[in-house]
């Protein structure tokens, strides 16, 4: 992801009214979890290919009792996934996950690239634990599957 892929993606973050406010942050944030996950994509084995959204907030220093962490986290690691529906992969966000359910949190299933049928019409803002029906797991699971494939490919 390159920085006039990131203002892009900033400049969308904006004119929803995001709650990252300063580019600066944006940009580091972003940065550092989409390669931190696409890290976890290439390195990880399958079945262990997830990480909680407090780790990877840790990782790329957003604690996780900072001020709006669960606010922040979703914005970001919803950016990366934006980023990646944008260039025909899986939704790389999949591999994060509420460290309670070990699923993706509601933010997940607004995104572009969700099919209709599964979307969750919700802002990432909406933070509470909600169990996944059948479809949206078997979706999730798909991602995973996708995410793998495509990222153990390019390292062939």
């Amino acid at each position: 992801m390159n920085e006039e892929e990131l203002k892009s993606l900033w400049e969308r973050h904006r004119q929803r009214g995001g709650i990252i406010r300063s580019w600066e942050e944006w940009k580091d944030k972003v940065g550092k979890a989409y390669i931190e996950l696409i890290k976890i994509a290439k390195e990880i084995p399958y079945d262990l290919m997830r990480i909680t959204y407090g780790k990877l907030g840790a990782r790329i220093g957003l604690y996780p009792l900072s001020e709006l962490f669960q606010l922040k986290i979703g914005h970001i690691v919803g950016a990366c996934s934006v980023y990646e529906h944008e260039h025909g992969r899986p939704l790389i966000s999949a591999l994060v996950v509420n460290e309670e359910t070990n699923r993706p949190g509601k933010g997940f299933w607004g995104l572009p690239g969700i099919p209709p049928h599964l979307r969750k019409n919700i802002g990432i803002e909406d933070i509470t634990v909600f169990k996944l029906d059948e479809g949206r797991e078997s979706f999730w699971i798909n991602q995973i599957k996708q995410i793998d494939k495509c990222w153990k490919a390019k390292e062939s």
